[in-house]
């Protein structure tokens, strides 16, 4: 499996059946209801979608082809802390209406998660925060990224991309 994901994602099948041969990559990344061809000129420009699982894909004639939406790690963490946090808003409702203090088990749920909904109730969301495991795998992409000469902005705009506008301070709301 990879080690920008943990699944067999873009760069497995780019690498052991691409070979990084860039002229044979043909890269599609999914918009709403259309595909936009992605423009490859060098291998370096396959690593920001490194993470990136194909949800189709198919080898031909020498080319490989790709269809990505987006990457791995943003959706897997998104699912499981919307997870989270509708669990732990059904909790606060039942606690409001029974009028019982907000008290959820902290073994089960995001610590952070848990504090927005006892200090926003309703309006908590899941903006900004980022699971440990999604971070280590970040931080690879970011490490590579880099290695292959990408300026730091480029790299926040890939792998940290709320981390741009965010308008709180970022060291009293994570982990």
């Amino acid at each position: 499996m990879s080690q920008f994901s943990g699944k067999c994602d873009l760069y497995d099948c780019a690498v052991e059946i691409g070979g990084y041969d860039i002229k044979n990559i043909r890269l599609y990344l999914r918009k709403g209801e259309r595909f936009y061809p992605l423009k490859l000129e060098e291998p370096r420009d396959l690593i920001p979608y490194y993470p990136y699982v194909p949800f189709l894909s198919h080898y031909s004639d020498g080319i490989y082809s790709a269809y990505i939406s987006e990457s791995f790690i943003d959706q897997e963490e998104k699912k499981l802390l919307e997870c989270d946090l509708e669990c732990l808003l059904r909790e606060y409702r039942r606690a409001k209406r029974k009028k019982e203090p907000f008290n959820p088990d902290t073994r089960w749920y995001n610590n952070v998660i848990i504090n927005r909904v006892k200090r926003d109730g309703e309006k908590a969301t899941i903006k900004g925060i980022h699971r440990p495991i999604s971070n280590h795998w970040r931080e690879k992409l970011a490490k590579e990224m880099e290695a292959n000469g990408y300026k730091e902005i480029e790299i926040v705009r890939w792998v940290y991309p709320d981390k741009l506008f965010e308008d709180f301070d970022w060291h009293k709301d994570t982990y």
